[in-house]
């Protein structure tokens, strides 16, 4: 007989499909083999527990990143020309009507997605076929011991591993619930977490069972019984190659196996040019990740966003310093009576008859407050400049500024691009200044990602460093100087109604 004893991130993966490990049809295929008694499901109780505890929050994620997508939809934009834009403007739209149709999809049927997974997990759970297997105080002491001379899985500092040394120790004593016959049954242990159950990192020693493991199924002459695997669909292919064919699956699935090994193939390549390029200094290709850490860590980074930080803060001061002065003044208006306030505004009119605040004994403050408005600065619109500043502290793919200036009109300072490695290859990130929608000024960062080949002993014989531009002296200049005069702005505003304070007597 065969068996299968799953870990839970391989059930999950059944349901939601978040890797490559296991295709669209692995369900289908293995609960038809129990179904047609080609094979038997190992279920330790820790493992049923755990599925059923992640499962609904695996789902979940999934309209989550729906709708995360469908929210970077709407920051997209495109060049202000009237046949580009609206060309641009009518496929976002499609995309986003489809990306809508998705989120609202999911909302309406997550119930029943979660529903529907638990009911085919469950339908494997309490298959004939799936022997559930209960841990003993045996088991129990072996994972103490696993935890007490630090044997895989429990031998990884700072992490708790009892839930794996509890799956490796149901594995250890099946025989205690198992007529195992040791020439005819094999037992396919299948998980994706190599660092807890394989023998190491590297590609030929995840597939390998960790030495401590391998030592305690040799103890209970299950070595031979027992088979590592880390991807079900492949395990599928592979070992149940004749059952599956006679249930007219197989050909879907080698076809999708396909794909995975063109995958892995590619990734082989690319694990070859990383080595040469790490034997030189090189930074590895691949993952972009590296290079955006990079890139965002360096002194031009922290210094532009470091400017940003300094005229946002002098900008927020002076505001707020004509919010103070205001709010002050409206309050010591408020307090004067009528009487003396008026003597106060009859002298102003009479001193400046081209520009008299008008008034009458209910509207005294208001009219006041219209005319500071009208000729000094809209406190409202100051203050909604505040309320809107959204500042990231840091460089990132995303907007590092949003608010409002003094005129409520929007502005943004954002990074856009995307890095694709590739020797030899170059890639520009793109940074905007907007005001009031029009982008008026840009930078960039310039990726060259190097390359070096080598010859046919070995021996580096071309090549070239990489190296990271930044281009952003201008929109560096125009961001302080926009800054500088929205501050001019708003100081001279505050000069000016401190005269006219003055002249109030006030």
């Amino acid at each position: 007989m065969k068996y299968m004893f799953l870990d839970t991130n391989i059930y999950i993966d059944m349901i939601v499909s978040r890797n490559n490990t296991s295709k669209a049809g692995s369900f289908e295929e293995i609960y038809q083999l129990l179904e047609h008694d080609m094979l038997k499901i190992i279920l330790p109780k820790i493992v049923k527990e755990e599925v059923k505890r992640h499962i609904e929050s695996e789902i979940l994620k999934i309209g989550k990143a729906v709708k995360d997508a469908r929210k970077n939809i709407k920051e997209i934009f495109w060049i202000n020309h009237v046949d580009l834009l609206k060309k641009f403007n009518d496929q976002l739209s499609s995309v986003n009507q489809i990306m809508g149709k998705l989120d609202d999809e999911f909302d309406v049927h997550k119930r029943i997605f979660i529903i529907n997974s638990i009911g085919k997990i469950n339908s494997i759970f309490n298959h004939r076929n799936c022997i559930e297997i209960i841990e003993t105080r045996e088991m129990l002491l072996g994972v103490d011991r696993r935890r007490i001379y630090k044997q895989a899985p429990a031998h990884i500092d700072n992490k708790d591993s009892s839930a794996d040394a509890l799956i490796v120790e149901t594995l250890v004593n099946i025989k205690d619930f198992i007529d195992i016959d040791n020439d005819n049954d094999k037992i396919f242990f299948i998980s994706r977490n190599t660092a807890d159950f394989s023998q190491g990192t590297k590609k030929d020693e995840k597939e390998i069972l960790h030495p401590d493991i391998y030592e305690s199924l040799k103890s209970r002459s299950l070595e031979e019984v027992v088979k590592y695997r880390i991807r079900l669909t492949k395990t599928i292919l592979d070992e149940f190659k004749h059952e599956a064919e006679k249930i007219s699956i197989i050909n879907e699935l080698w076809a999708e196996m396909k794909i995975e090994e063109e995958e892995e193939r590619k990734t082989l390549i690319m694990d070859k040019i990383n080595m040469d390029r790490e034997s030189v200094g090189l930074t590895p290709l691949g993952s972009c990740d590296a290079y955006y850490e990079r890139i965002f860590e360096m002194k031009e980074s922290l210094d532009f966003i470091q400017l940003i930080e300094s005229k946002v803060s002098e900008y927020e001061k002076v505001v707020q310093n004509f919010l103070e002065i205001y709010d002050d003044t409206i309050d010591e208006l408020s307090n004067i009576s009528f009487n003396d306030l008026k003597d106060k505004l009859d002298l102003y009119n009479d001193k400046y008859k081209f520009f008299p605040i008008i008034y009458n004994k209910v509207n005294a403050i208001d009219s006041i407050s219209d005319y500071i408005k009208l000729y000094f600065g809209n406190p409202q619109l100051l203050e909604d400049s505040l309320d809107s500043i959204i500042f990231n502290d840091y460089m990132d793919i995303d907007n590092i500024l949003l608010m409002k200036n003094q005129y409520g009109q929007p502005i943004k300072i954002e990074v856009d691009g995307e890095l694709e490695p590739e020797d030899d290859e170059t890639n520009t990130l793109e940074i905007w200044f907007s005001v009031d929608g029009q982008r008026v000024s840009s930078g960039e960062i310039e990726v060259y990602y190097g390359y070096m080949t080598f010859n046919s002993d070995g021996n580096a014989s071309d090549g070239s460093e990489e190296s990271i531009d930044f281009k952003t002296d201008d929109i560096a200049c125009e961001i302080e100087s926009t800054f500088d005069s929205m501050i001019d702005v708003v100081e001279t505003t505050i000069k000016r109604f401190e005269l006219f304070l003055d002249s109030l007597g006030i």
